[in-house]
């Protein structure tokens, strides 16, 4: 099945099983478990326990003969109608949500994440601000996180992102064609001065610093939400960024 299409219905909040199901679905039109598990290539039992699942969220509806339960998965707009609905939704309740927020005081807001679903959503999450400096080794991010890269970058090039990025990497030839892609992609992109060893990724936006650890099998993620302090450390990365090499 298209990797790129997986990607984007798990946007929508569909896992990826769940995600090569629904798409399953819309390519066989009405079906059956047997026939949906072997175009998303699951096993029967799992793509039934999964149907049943997207049922009761609503992605899928169910016909049922004296045969056979058939399926059939609801139309893309329907979806889109439907996640319109729901950010409109929670846009009305970010006043009551920052007043809760507020509520702390002063103080900043941290968080740590080691399951790669939390990591992921955080990364996903920065691509929407609205501005943001990048110090990363993309090699590491590609050994944890395979094909993210790639999807960041197309999403890039298609202006999915609307964030003003800087990135830096490192000056090593295993990191440059990450930055070359990046570059492609239409990004701000210069190189690091030579360091010998690279494994963190540091990320800046208006009011949020994300730092990850990269260099063991199991990476970590530190989130700290503090517009007080972003705006102290956007110089330094202001410095930094000037002292770095222009990606020829």
């Amino acid at each position: 099945m298209d990797l790129d299409l997986i990607s984007l219905i798990e946007t929508t909040g569909l896992k990826n099983k769940e995600a090569k199901i629904y798409l399953a679905l819309l390519e066989l039109g009405t079906a059956s478990a047997s026939q949906v598990a072997k175009v998303a290539q699951l096993k029967r039992p799992t793509t039934y326990l999964i149907l049943e699942e997207l049922k009761e969220g609503g992605y899928v509806s169910q016909t049922t003969s004296k045969k056979s339960k058939k399926y059939q998965g609801i139309s893309p707009e329907v979806i889109l109608a439907k996640k319109k609905t729901d950010l409109k939704n929670f846009a009305e309740m970010i006043p009551f949500l920052q007043t809760l927020q507020n509520k702390s005081g002063m103080r900043p807001k941290i968080s740590y994440f080691t399951d790669s679903e939390g990591i992921l959503n955080v990364y996903e999450d920065l691509n929407y601000a609205k501005e943001a400096f990048y110090i990363s080794s993309y090699q590491k991010i590609s050994e944890h996180f395979p094909q993210k890269l790639s999807q960041w970058t197309k999403n890039y090039e298609k202006n999915f992102y609307k964030v003003e990025a800087k990135h830096l990497v490192p000056n090593e030839p295993a990191e440059l064609p990450f930055a070359q892609q990046f570059a492609k992609a239409g990004q701000k992109v210069r190189l690091l001065p030579k360091e010998k060893k690279f494994d963190t990724d540091l990320v800046l936006t208006e009011n949020k610093l994300s730092i990850s650890s990269l260099s063991d099998e199991q990476p970590f993620l530190v989130l700290i939400e503090s517009k007080k302090l972003a705006q102290s450390l956007r110089p330094i990365f202001e410095i930094i960024w000037e002292a770095s090499q222009k990606l020829e």
